[in-house]
């Protein structure tokens, strides 16, 4: 993408209306409000796993009985010698003497050897039938429960990486559209879909929908929105996300069929149709292309007419000074060789060892920050609580998590705030192992703390990792730091499932060492607060070590 020099920067009359634009307008207006609806819908689709996949009291089904008509009480009362395993008793003996006769002869007679169950019966406690239930997701079944929820944030990660390039080559708009439409056509196939493995390439298109549509309004936001109100803007847009999960725990209350919830939360974002229609491609990218004809279509439907600068310098003088700089600027690059243009930062990034260093430590952070934040989201069950209010309470608290941070960088600055915030969800998460398990509204108050700390530490590390690089290599140690939080995602399920059935508290225990490790870790990074942002390398490592030399005296 070509930049404009700094000179036309200041002087090109559609980015200065652009900018006028930015500082309060309804097309800005109009842009937030597009921009926030998606993240909502997001928010409902990333929580649902938590009542879709709820898995209910499960034994063995033995045909025998069950083609005898007896209750799935007096099977379990009879053959269940675990969850996953039955006795190996003579069944057709057992329906010809009843179950009277047969609980009595279990009684008097010592056990028999042990099977693996092949099919299953399941208790009737929970309020809606479970996709765990329909597709016999347990036992040795059970990590393929676990593959639902990886599959989205797999999807995500898939997302990210494509539309990313997408989107920068041909547009925002299109991006979006496209978001749109793998959304439309996955969401609602995808409650009605008869097979697992189709389930879970939809569920992997859902998220990879989702990330298309999100990256491509938070940019055009990003792109239009001026500096009075990009800050707030970008706290209340990640607000969308929580106000999906209080949303989405009315819906499943609601709801009978694991089926519904999610053909509820696929419905109701087909509102998003009507969006491409309203949502304008970016001015800026516009620009950056040379279709500035498209932008100023765009920007004198609400700036007004533009006809010339303050100087009297036209656009068409502009727009041949803009496409004389572009053309220079290919001419020079196709001099360049391809591959070391597109690694050229990356080298860089990892050519210097303090450098290497904080990316290193970032990514961890990313990495702990996103598992921590899904793992305790789906760790309702694990801690025994009610799933609608521990859901609830999740999104309510998750809110003022977001404004948070903006007090602490003020008074303590990055490195602070960013240990603090780790150290104070690594205690809550440890206290949980000294309170007893009878106490589930002190673990589910626990739990809350620490899901609202790690939920304030993105505040503050998206800020942190721009920071702690120059401009050559910002971009690609932001992108490598918070690709690690895919991963993160992606792990939290395997975490809550695996640990979970070993121990009720493992899965939250689990997530606060590493929390803490990170913590740690973020000690040892350079504080930026009050610093410039260096251009190169060299800039960053000198004016880094004035700086930290400052504070020490």
């Amino acid at each position: 993408m070509a930049d404009l020099p700094s000179d036309d920067k200041k002087s090109d009359p559609l980015l200065r209306a652009l900018g006028k634009i930015g500082e309060g307008s309804g097309f800005l207006w109009k842009i937030f409000i597009i921009s926030i609806i998606p993240a909502i819908f997001s928010g409902m689709h990333a929580v649902s796993y938590v009542f879709t996949a709820e898995i209910p009291s499960h034994w063995c089904e033995l045909k025998e009985l069950t083609l005898a008509n007896w209750s799935k009480e007096n099977v379990k009362s009879i053959s269940s010698a675990s969850s996953c395993t039955f006795y190996n008793y003579n069944y057709t003996y057992f329906v010809e003497i009843g179950y009277a006769e047969a609980l009595k002869y279990t009684k008097e007679h010592t056990f028999p050897e042990s099977l693996k169950c092949t099919n299953f019966l399941f208790g009737n406690e929970l309020d809606r039938k479970s996709m765990v239930e329909e597709w016999g997701l347990v036992c040795e079944k059970s990590h393929q429960r676990a593959t639902v929820q990886m599959a989205l944030s797999l999807g995500k990660t898939i997302g990210a990486i494509s539309f990313g390039t997408l989107s920068d080559k041909f547009g925002r708009k299109k991006s979006f559209i496209i978001g749109v439409m793998l959304s439309t056509l996955s969401g609602p196939l995808s409650a009605i879909v008869p097979w697992y493995w189709a389930f879970i390439f939809l569920r992997l298109v859902i998220g990879s929908s989702h990330t298309a549509i999100l990256s491509a309004t938070y940019t055009i936001l990003t792109e239009v929105a001026g500096n009075k109100h990009r800050e707030w803007m970008g706290t209340a847009y990640n607000c969308g996300y929580p106000i999906g999960t209080i949303i989405l725990t009315g819906i499943a209350y609601l709801s009978y069929d694991w089926r519904q919830i999610q053909l509820t939360c696929s419905l109701i974002p087909l509102i998003l149709i009507l969006f491409i229609w309203f949502l304008p491609e970016s001015p800026r990218w516009l620009i950056s292309k040379g279709r500035r004809e498209e932008a100023r279509d765009i920007i004198e439907k609400t700036y007004g007419k533009i006809i010339q600068d303050n100087t009297r310098i036209s656009i068409s003088t502009i727009e041949s000074t803009v496409m004389k700089s572009i053309k220079l600027k290919s001419e020079r690059n196709k001099k360049i060789n391809s591959f070391y243009r597109n690694f050229q930062s990356l080298k860089l990034l990892c050519s210097h060892p303090e450098l290497r260093k904080r990316s290193a430590i970032m990514s961890f952070c990313w990495l702990v920050a996103s598992m921590a934040y899904y793992a305790l989201a789906l760790n309702g069950t694990n801690f025994s609580v009610n799933s609608y209010l521990y859901t609830f309470l999740l999104g309510l608290t998750e809110i003022p998590s977001y404004l948070l941070p903006i007090p602490l960088l003020m008074a303590m600055g990055r490195r602070t705030s960013t240990s603090l915030l780790y150290f104070i969800s690594s205690f809550a998460l440890l206290s949980i192992l000294v309170i007893p398990e009878s106490e589930k509204n002190i673990i589910m108050v626990a739990g809350l703390m620490g899901r609202f700390a790690i939920s304030a530490v993105f505040g503050v590390i998206i800020l942190y990792t721009c920071e702690l690089f120059p401009t050559v290599t910002r971009n690609t140690a932001f992108g490598t730091s918070s690709g690690m939080s895919h991963f993160g995602s992606i792990s939290a399920p395997l975490i809550v499932d695996i640990l979970g059935s070993k121990a009720w508290w493992a899965p939250s225990t689990f997530c606060a060492f590493f929390v803490l490790f990170a913590g740690i870790l973020s000690l040892t990074l350079p504080e930026t607060k009050g610093r410039e942002l260096t251009n190169t390398v060299e800039e960053e490592l000198q004016e880094s070590k004035k700086f930290e030399k400052s504070l020490c005296c």
